[in-house]
């Protein structure tokens, strides 16, 4: 199975792709690197990936069409692999930590073909969403 993961470039590194409503990295967001494996930043946490690379696009065009944002998508490698998870709606720190603790008032369904997992590895770009490149 491929994987594809949406990150946010940010002063030359790789972040969650939600840094960008924020104006810079907040610790909770995970730096992802090439050919390097990372994982969550809270405990018991996961990451999300997706396992088609059109629904990453779409994502993309739906969501991060801003010029002064860097938002690319590339092939990804990942650990325990899970489908059909829940996501934190919130994206501020302490709904986050609430969310993976078990509090589920701040859950919503997973967007379609997104998969939760252990760690990820960044190998290749394939997209730029900014571009459509």
């Amino acid at each position: 199975m491929q994987y594809y993961k949406v990150v946010s470039l940010w002063n030359e590194k790789y972040y969650s792709v939600m840094v960008i409503y924020k104006g810079g990295p907040l610790r909770h967001h995970v730096e992802y690197g090439i050919d390097k494996w990372s994982y969550p930043n809270i405990e018991n946490s996961k990451l999300f990936v997706f396992d088609d690379l059109e629904a990453a696009k779409k994502y993309c065009r739906f969501n991060f069409i801003i010029e002064e944002h860097k938002v690319e998508i590339f092939s990804c490698e990942v650990t325990n692999p899970v489908v059909n998870g829940d996501m934190c709606m919130y994206s501020h720190l302490e709904a986050v930590i609430d969310f993976w603790s078990g509090i589920h008032e701040f859950s919503r369904r997973a967007i379609d073909h997104t998969v939760l997992c252990d760690s990820v590895k960044l190998i290749e770009r394939v997209y730029r969403c900014n571009s459509n490149t």
